[in-house]
């Protein structure tokens, strides 16, 4: 039997390598970014508070904010990362304390009121299939009679959508487990305190909305059993990931990293890109100054009348013609037409071909613009040879 959690089943969505060097392969880095550091610490700090808050003991926000503040002296670590490098160790502190102050004065105020906390920090297992289990764990489970709340903390600085919240997955499947678990439920609410906005977002699924849901749990839970290619993604994740030094996207820039800050890297990988970089960069440079020389041999062929303009060992031709340009979604306008098939999708030489010998419909020459086109080519000069007076080449 193996058990799934919401996080096995997002790191499978996030990138299936990352799944099979932890989940398959059983290898786990435990390096956490601040961004973790920070969350775990501000759920460790509330679970206390409402444990205590549930044995009669209120305590004060500065109870709360030492018992935090000692969870980063204790256990900081200096391999902790931090990737935006504009904020500093304090900053990130100094924010969880923030969230535990708005979230503490939110409390002894009277919003959450009339709740009554069944559990924290609750955890079970829900089956899924004859032969998979979901694993739940619910920061704090609330009551008010047969209403229930599934609430779950959030430190994240982007502020949870209603679109998001209804189709989020975790707190659904924790809903669920609920009504199965308690027989006087007569709705679940999913609720996530989004901390640093210091509000909170409310969903409510049907029974049969939370069923369908974990229909398709078991669906992608068979999606990943039946793989067999697990291949890297490379998204902004990538940049938080503790298995860098594994992944073939990163593992060359963790073996070279200290390398880049120096000025003549030896390292062969190193050299073969900064050439390539560099003669990439030349060939745009090129590319450029090419553009401005041919806008300049168009003025001159304009001031000169003159169509091939000679150099030494090539010759410049400079053509003028009709062109005709076509408008965007061409194709769809044909289709509506009728006249796909016989133009194709889209063959610009065809309907070019048929609007300049004037054969195209009506419809299609008043859709075009036909403009002039004016190019330089660049052709290889074959060099006159010289003749003697006696009429002989030379």
């Amino acid at each position: 039997m193996t058990d799934y959690s919401h996080s096995r089943l997002s790191k499978f969505e996030q990138c299936r390598f990352l799944y099979k060097l932890e989940y398959i392969d059983g290898i786990k880095i435990k390096r956490k970014t601040i961004e973790q550091f920070l969350g775990t610490s501000v759920h460790e700090s509330l679970e206390v508070f409402h444990k205590n808050a549930n044995h009669g003991k209120i305590d004060t926000i500065d109870e709360v904010c030492a018992y935090y503040n000692n969870i980063w002296d204790t256990q900081w670590t200096e391999d902790i990362l931090i990737v935006n490098s504009s904020y500093a160790k304090d900053h990130y502190r100094k924010r969880g304390e923030q969230y535990l102050r708005d979230y503490h004065n939110r409390s002894v105020n009277g919003e959450m009121e009339g709740l009554r906390i069944v559990s924290i920090e609750q955890t079970s297992k829900m089956r899924i299939t004859s032969e998979d289990r979901y694993y739940i764990i619910i920061d704090k489970l609330c009551c008010d009679g047969g209403t229930y709340f599934v609430c779950d903390y959030k430190t994240s600085i982007d502020m949870l959508t209603r679109e998001k919240a209804e189709g989020d997955r975790q707190l659904a499947m924790y809903a669920l487990w609920v009504y199965d678990t308690y027989p006087d439920v007569k709705k679940v609410v999913q609720r996530w305190h989004m901390l640093h906005f210091g509000k909170d977002v409310d969903v409510i699924h049907t029974r049969e909305e939370l069923e369908s849901m974990k229909a398709e749990v078991a669906k992608q839970i068979a999606i990943i059993e039946q793989c067999e290619e697990f291949p890297t993604n490379r998204t902004k994740l990538c940049d938080y990931c503790s298995y860098q030094m594994m992944c073939p996207e990163f593992k060359h820039l963790v073996q070279v990293r200290p390398l880049l800050e120096q000025e003549s890297a030896k390292e062969e990988g190193v050299q073969l890109v900064d050439r390539l970089a560099e003669i990439e960069g030349e060939i745009r440079e090129l590319k450029k100054k090419a553009s401005q020389l041919e806008e300049s041999l168009l003025k001159y062929h304009e001031i000169h009348g003159v169509d091939a303009i000679f150099g030494r060992s090539a010759v410049a031709k400079i053509s003028v013609r009709e062109t005709v340009r076509l408008p965007e979604k061409f194709s769809d306008y044909l289709r509506g037409l009728g006249l796909l098939n016989k133009y194709g999708q889209v063959s610009h030489s065809k309907v070019k071909k048929a609007v300049l010998s004037g054969e195209a419909e009506p419809e299609v020459m008043s859709s075009v613009v036909r403009e002039m086109e004016t190019k330089v080519a660049i052709r290889r000069r074959y060099l006159e040879k010289n003749v003697d007076e006696d009429g002989r080449m030379t």
